[in-house]
């Protein structure tokens, strides 16, 4: 069995026999110590007083002999020293004059390693030194050069010269010039100086070419031709003092510096490209030279670096090796004349060890023997004081080991049963909720029975952390090592479950909600949960994953999560209407709770309602945290079951007490990023949480919840429960009132119909499609047929919904049926309700004829005349009322005189409707009149027409069958849930069958059967009073 309580009590006997094994061990130890301690006094007092006396004598002995070794090992001491001291001295000037030897080779070692470092300090920096004013003087050059081709390019743009020399000449790669520096001879300085001497020659000579100076560049050709025409123009004036004369002039000075410019300007011209062709020349050789100097200047000053440090190393190396050689020499002479010292020590010691070991074996002869004697008298002495009291400590042992052994045992047992206990709830969670991820869900068969508990994680609890629980003694540590605790929410003890959260802690416990809601739809008998979902934080997000099963049955869930105030306020009123009804129709004082009820209800099994919230107070107010809250507290009874994570961040409505939904609830508490248990001795251990499925699986699971749901979720009664037995058929008398079972109310009663005292004369059935309405009336008329003989009952059976409920009956020739009604006209039920009338009237004058006001006195009047109660049942009755005619009129004016006046005279109306709802119905002054209500499943608008305004116990019905009889008007303190019976096609035709062939001594069947089909054409020959109006 699945227990807190009893996991508590297995807890606190584990602590308790820890406890007493423990004090055991503390008695066992010191009564075990008690006897060590007298034994062990007795013997060392003895130990003692022989240990005393032969100390004395041995001492004396001992005493004597050690004298004899002292002195013996003293003249042995005093000659080993001396020969220890002359040999240390002789090694010490051996060692001595060798290292003299050799700091005298190290001292001359370190002079010439200083004299070749001096050197080397000296001329380490002469390379760099010679490489810097090389490049100094090789820069200067290159300034110069660069100055110098700058002024032959100017005076080349100036007079439009063009360079002879190709680009390859003239545009030498330096690193090709760096080549050549590399594999050539050695650069002449004087040749660069040279070069660059004749270079400047070469620019001023450009410069001062005077043809190319005069007849080359921008302008000068004109300006020239200009000046000899200006000159023509002075000579011409001049001469003629014309202006012809003038342009003349100008006209022959302009041919002759045209004719002096073609033959002088070519030569000027040539002459300076040449020059100008040899300064690039010559500047392009000279940027070589340069270059390669640069690289041979490189070159020599790393040639110089290599041979100083080459120096210097074979210096230093030089020094190193002579070194060496000389501390080669000294380690030579210093190991052979200590070798020779050696063998001289050595003789000597063994010489003097020999003398050493001769004395102390003479000594040894003397007063060994004596020693050995009196060392045997008092082992022997010793040794019997020993056995006595070992003795004396096997009996104390022996006594402890069997007072250890019992309070081993008990303590072994105690922990054993704890352990197999909690590994029998353990294997009886593992069948009632197997592992997500194991368990074949298809094949998987749920429990047939509700458990005892949920499951929604595991405690460990380390046997070293119950105090007490592991001795110091081996022996006494129990084979139980660690204990696995499931932990449960109990529905007999602690049936709630309560996580106070925040931050990360939110989402871990939507965890455990969903795997606790998983859990209770797997584990809960198929069909027997409803959840109401509420996450107003989360939007319904939270628990969108469940959405799925309202795929498959809409009642699990009731359509949605709920998210806004009011409907969660809506939905926990719901709850608690659910909660009263369970309270006062089903447990009253029969039943402790509804798990005893659903015992004994078998089909009509009340479900379990789970009231799941995530992060409350989210949307809630006072009103609704209250009834939360009350819901919380007297729901189990009732099978109501509350789940929530509180989010202590967010603020509680006004004055709620949050200890309302966690004082008597698990309730687990987010610290330190995990939650724990918040209840004594469980707040120690760690909790570890059953995580809901990976989606996939969670999917399967839920689907395989819905869809043995849905297939559950019809509830059949058989009809055989109000069915009277073969021998009882047509024994009840309706004479004082017209009883009839029509289903299962609570857990063990029958809920009859009742028809013919006080109020209860007349029946509203009101139903939505698939609601059972047609089941119901089945199994009124059946049942009414089987109690009742043709002369205690008839029917008037109409049906204007477009079927053949009712056809069955005309089939089978029911014996009490006198009208039956398929698929009527409107007019057909008319005149039902007028033949009905017209009986009315006939039984007022019989009655009065009689003197009677009831049935039942007439029958007992006239006990001749058969007096059946009459039964109107009208079938979707709004019909007569679709159209406001003269029909309508009549029928209401009918159905109201019926109803009224029908009661004393035993013909009663039953009124079967869809909806009530809308524009054609019955005056709702006839509705009132009806005292007897049946609701089904219906909309909430009807909930309230068929009950009453304040009475809408209706919108909680939700499966097929499941009805309220009501005889009190719709009033609330009248409402009586049941279950309509369920009865087969097949069975209804074999009782039918059995009726049409039993024959009623007080029934005639002059009158016969009137069959009504709208769709199929009237037999004339079945109609008697056509027959004798044509006869």
């Amino acid at each position: 069995m699945l227990s807190t309580r009893r996991q508590l009590e297995l807890l606190q006997g584990l602590q308790q026999a820890a406890k007493e094994r423990a004090e055991a061990e503390i008695v066992i130890a010191e009564q075990f110590a008690a006897a060590q301690a007298a034994a062990e006094k007795a013997f060392h007092h003895a130990q003692r007083t022989l240990q005393r006396d032969f100390a004395r004598q041995i001492a004396d002995t001992e005493q004597q002999y050690a004298d004899v070794r002292k002195d013996i090992d003293a003249r042995h001491e005093t000659g080993t020293n001396e020969a220890r001291q002359s040999e240390a001295a002789q090694r010490k000037r051996i060692i001595g004059r060798c290292s003299d030897l050799v700091e005298t080779a190290r001292q001359r070692a370190e002079d010439l390693k200083f004299q070749a470092l001096s050197v080397y300090d000296a001329r380490k920096d002469e390379p760099q030194e010679r490489l810097d004013a090389a490049r100094k003087k090789l820069q200067q050059t290159k300034l110069t050069l660069d100055g110098l081709r700058n002024d032959a390019l100017t005076l080349q743009t100036q007079r439009g010269l063009r360079s002879t020399v190709g680009q390859a000449a003239g545009d030498a790669k330096p690193e090709a010039a760096d080549e050549n520096a590399r594999h050539s001879g050695p650069p002449s300085r004087e040749k660069l100086d040279e070069l660059v001497e004749g270079l400047v020659r070469d620019v001023v000579s450009l410069r001062d070419h005077r043809l190319s100076q005069w007849f080359l560049g921008r302008g000068k050709q004109i300006g020239w031709i200009a000046g000899w025409a200006l000159l023509g123009v002075v000579v011409g004036l001049g001469a003629t003092f014309q202006a012809w004369g003038a342009a003349a002039g100008a006209l022959l000075g302009a041919a002759f510096g045209a004719a002096g410019l073609a033959a002088l300007a070519p030569r000027g011209k040539h002459s300076a490209e040449t020059l100008f062709t040899r300064i690039e020349r010559t500047i392009s050789e000279a940027d070589g030279l340069r270059r390669r100097a640069g690289v041979e200047a490189q070159r020599d000053s790393q040639t110089l670096q290599e041979e100083i440090v080459a120096i210097r190393d074979a210096e230093v190396t030089n020094a190193s090796r002579q070194l060496q050689r000389a501390q080669a020499e000294a380690d030579l002479l210093r190991k052979k004349e200590v070798h020779v010292l050696q063998e001289t020590h050595e003789q000597e010691l063994a010489r003097l060890k020999s003398e050493h070991d001769a004395e102390l074996a003479a000594a040894g002869k003397k007063y060994e023997p004596l020693l050995t004697s009196l060392a045997a008298d008092r082992d022997a002495k010793l040794q019997q004081n020993q056995e006595t009291y070992q003795s004396q400590l096997a009996t104390a042992e022996s006594q402890r080991s069997d007072a250890h052994a019992s309070a081993a045992g008990a303590w072994h047992q105690a922990a054993r049963e704890v352990r197999d206990e909690l590994d029998q709830m353990n294997r009886r969670c593992d069948e009632l909720f197997p592992d997500w991820n194991v368990a074949d869900w298809d094949d998987w068969t749920r429990p047939l029975n509700p458990p005892e508990a949920v499951k929604f994680g595991t405690l460990a609890l380390p046997l070293q952390s119950v105090k007490h629980a592991v001795s110091s003694d081996p022996a006494m540590r129990s084979d139980v090592v660690d204990l696995e605790i499931p932990a449960l929410v109990s529905f007999a003890e602690q049936p709630r479950l309560a996580l106070t959260c925040r931050e990360t802690g939110r989402r871990e416990a939507v965890s455990v909600l969903q795997s606790t809601v998983l859990r209770l739809l797997t584990a809960l008998p198929a069909g027997k949960l409803r959840l109401t979902l509420i996450d107003p934080a989360g939007l319904g997000e939270n628990f969108g994953a469940l959405m799925n099963l309202n795929d498959y049955d809409e009642q699990i869930i009731g359509g949605k999560i709920w998210t806004d105030a009011k409907q969660i306020d809506d939905r926990l009123a719901r709850l608690s209407d659910h909660m009263e009804k369970v309270l006062q129709k089903y447990l009253r004082n029969e039943f402790e709770t509804i798990q005893q009820y659903n015992e004994h209800a078998g089909e009509v099994a009340e479900p379990y309602h789970l009231v799941v919230v995530a992060n409350f107070p989210a949307g809630f107010n006072e009103a609704s945290a209250s009834k939360l809250a009350s819901i919380s507290a007297s729901g189990p009874r009732c099978g109501v079951y509350v789940l929530l994570s509180i989010d202590d961040q967010l603020r509680l409505p006004h004055e709620f007490n949050p200890q309302r939904l966690t004082g008597d609830a698990v309730h687990l508490v987010w610290k330190n990023d995990r939650f724990i248990w918040d209840r004594p001795l469980y707040d120690k251990l760690q909790l570890s949480l059953d995580a809901p499925p990976q989606r996939d699986r969670m999917n399967a699971v839920l689907a395989a919840a819905g869809k043995e749901s849905r297939e559950s979720s019809r509830v059949e009664v058989p009809f055989e429960f109000v069915a009277p037995a073969r021998e009882q058929i047509w024994t009840s008398d309706s004479g004082k009132e017209l009883v009839v079972p029509i289903g299962r109310a609570g857990a063990t009663d029958r809920q009859a119909l009742r028809l013919g005292k006080g109020t209860s004369q007349h029946v509203l059935i009101s139903g939505k499609t698939g609601s059972g309405k047609s089941t119901l009336l089945h199994a009124l008329i059946t049942n009414l047929a089987l109690h009742y003989p043709p002369d205690q009952v008839e029917f008037y059976l109409v049906d204007f919904k477009k079927g053949v409920e009712f056809k069955s009956y005309a089939t089978g020739q029911l014996p009490h049926a006198r009208v039956i009604a398929i698929e009527s006209e409107r007019e057909f039920g008319v005149s039902v309700l007028e033949r009905l009338d017209q009986e009315l009237r006939l039984r007022g004058e019989l009655f009065r004829d009689a003197g009677v006001q009831d049935l039942a006195s007439f029958r007992r009047a006239v006990p001749n005349r058969p007096m059946p109660r009459t039964l109107l049942i009208v079938d979707e009755f709004q019909e007569l009322f679709v159209s406001d005619d003269r029909l309508a009129q009549d029928a209401a004016l009918l159905l109201d005189r019926l109803v009224r006046q029908g009661r004393a005279f035993g013909i009663h109306v039953l009124l079967g409707s869809q909806t009530l709802s809308g524009a054609y119905s019955l005056a709702r002054s006839t509705l009132g009149q009806m005292a007897v209500r049946i609701a089904l499943e219906c909309s909430e608008a009807d909930a309230h027409l068929i009950l009453s305004d304040d009475n809408t116990a209706a919108r909680l019905l939700n499966r097929p069958g499941e009805a309220i009889y009501n005889d009190e008007n719709g009033l609330v303190a009248g409402n009586s849930p049941f279950q309509v019976v369920w009865l087969p096609d097949e069975q209804r035709r074999e009782y039918l069958a059995d009726l049409a062939s039993r024959s009623s001594p007080n029934h005639t069947d002059d009158e016969p059967t009137i069959v009504f089909e709208g769709n199929v054409p009237a037999d004339p020959l079945l109609n008697s009073a056509l027959l004798e109006a044509a006869a």
